[in-house]
This record gives structure tokens, sequence and C-alpha cells, in this order.
């Protein structure tokens, strides 16, 4: 059950930096993603290399 005063403009307003930020994640993980398969694949980096063995 809603709230019977529900002003969607009012809350697609207040909401705005919240939901740009949420974007600005999902850019920020896409665009690491993709560095790291180009590491991987492109360099051919050894990613097992770059983790310090257990002592």
């Amino acid at each position: 059950m809603s709230a019977p005063d529900v002003n969607l403009e009012k809350q697609k307003h207040r909401h705005r930096r919240m939901v740009l930020g949420i974007w600005i994640g999902v850019a920020i993980a896409a665009l690491v993603g993709i560095a790291a398969v180009i590491a991987i694949f492109g360099f051919g980096a050894d990613l097992q290399a770059a983790i310090p063995p257990e002592s």
C-alpha cells in the first residue's frame, strides 16, 4: 500500500544525486573490469604473481 500523497516529480528531484552516484560507481567498476581484461590479455600480465605468498 502506497502513501496517498506521493509527488513523483519531487521524489525524482530528491533522488537525482543518489542515482547519479550509483551510475558513477557502475561506470568505475566497468572501467576497472575492462582495464583488468586489457592487462591480462593485452599485455600478458600475470595477476597471480602480484599476490604475495602466504607465510
